[in-house]
């Protein structure tokens, strides 16, 4: 039960990470143009 809760942490931060990086991302395009 321990391990699944752990499981589920990892990727609720990875999918974090993962739209922090994108919206970053976008933004730096912005920045460009």
């Amino acid at each position: 039960m321990m391990s699944f809760i752990l499981g589920c942490v990892i990727v609720y931060l990875l999918v974090a990470a993962s739209s922090e990086k994108a919206d970053s991302i976008v933004e730096l395009n912005d920045s460009v143009k």
